[in-house]
């Protein structure tokens, strides 16, 4: 009979083992296998061998190395596979990797880097045929690349711009001091000054409505491409400064000394709020059509993104990755982009959805068992 009839991949749970990992106290499927293998650099151990295991170690594939039960989540602070009693008596403080199996399943991959001619980049945006739009807060002036990351042409301004919206292939929205332009990418001339009277920060385009934060005390301002108010937001959103709306919900930050992110009711009263410790200086926000949101974090150097409910969240690039003074961020049709404010360089990445195994860094039965079969 099977010694192990009913061990199932910790990451495929419709898949049989097809091996065991050492380092990650795990079962794994053969097309886990190979990641661990090349990605990880592991060295999974086949079934084969693991008819010769003891017992007391097959026991312990999947399972909290505390308390036997069988492992949930893994936290990205120990690496070892942890129930939820380990993780409340003895990990509290720890960052979960994933409860919910929705998070970790995406990832970024394909990414091109390059430099935008600007000074100091504070918004940014992607069109539906992909073209980008980036705003130079240095030199009073929009920037415009292709998808390939080429330059386009530059759009001098007026004054000093903040922030950048498409509202279609021919049309995007600025803000800049109190004011809102609409301008004309065929003939890159103004056709609509909307003054709200207030310094104007974050701007974002949905549905036919523009979402404005305005200067400390003011809050959010929900208007028409025709510059109607359709609806203002007072109440708890002081000092906000970035804001995003996705269906009947509110997403934004307060700064600079606030690390939360914000979910409120489309009147301003907050549901939820998410933090970090290890993510600080929230500065924009996007929402994807599934309600993933993408955090851009200026403080901690990372990009984050963060479950619908705000329970879950995943850390996606880090300084290492090319991040340096992060203040922007936008996402369309599964494109995100990042920028580097001050450096003016610009990340554009691909969403994945597809499982990204997370690293560990458990030894002590990988050296048990290399004895043992020998």
């Amino acid at each position: 009979m099977d010694k192990f009839p009913n061990i199932q991949c910790f990451h495929h749970e419709d898949k049989a083992m097809a091996c065991y990992c050492p380092d990650c106290v795990e079962a794994l499927c053969s097309e886990c296998s190979y990641y661990h293998t090349l990605k990880l650099k592991h060295r999974p151990v086949p079934n084969v061998f693991i008819k010769f295991m003891p017992a007391f170690l097959l026991s312990k594939i999947n399972r909290c190395l505390k308390h036997s039960e069988h492992s949930e989540f893994q936290t990205s602070n120990h690496g070892n596979p942890c129930c939820k009693q380990y993780e409340n008596e003895v990990h509290g403080h720890c960052s979960k990797i994933n409860s919910d199996g929705n998070v970790k399943n995406i990832n970024l991959k394909g990414r091109i880097i390059f430099k935008v001619n600007a000074g100091d980049i504070t918004g940014c945006d992607i069109s539906e045929t992909g073209q980008m739009v980036f705003v130079d807060n240095k030199y009073d002036c929009l920037v415009l690349h292709e998808k390939d990351g080429s330059l386009n042409r530059t759009i001098d301004l007026l004054s000093k711009p903040y922030d950048v919206a498409y509202i279609n292939e021919n049309k995007i929205t600025v803000t800049q001091d109190s004011e809102i332009l609409i301008i004309n990418l065929e003939t890159d001339l103004t056709e609509r000054w909307i003054d709200l009277g207030w310094k104007c920060y974050g701007i974002s385009h949905i549905n036919g409505m523009l979402v404005v934060t305005l200067e400390d005390g003011k809050g959010i301002r929900i208007l028409d491409i025709e510059g109607n108010t359709i609806r203002s937001i007072d109440n708890h959103t002081q000092g906000v400064t970035n804001a995003y709306l996705h269906g009947d919900k509110l997403y934004f930050t307060i700064l600079p000394d606030d690390n939360k992110v914000y979910c409120s009711d489309a009147n301003g009263y907050v549901s939820w709020t998410f933090q970090h410790q290890r993510l600080k200086g929230p500065r924009q926000i996007r929402v994807d059509k599934n309600g993933f949101l993408f955090v851009v974090y200026e403080t901690s150097l990372t990009v984050a993104v963060i479950s619908p409910d705000g329970k879950n969240s995943k850390v996606l690039l880090c300084e290492q990755d090319g991040l340096h003074l992060p203040k922007a961020i936008s996402h369309f049709n599964n494109k995100l982009l990042i920028c580097n404010s001050t450096s003016c360089t610009a990340l554009l990445y691909d969403v994945d959805f597809k499982e990204n195994l997370p690293r560990y860094n458990t030894t002590g039965i990988f050296l048990f068992l290399s004895v043992f079969l020998r």
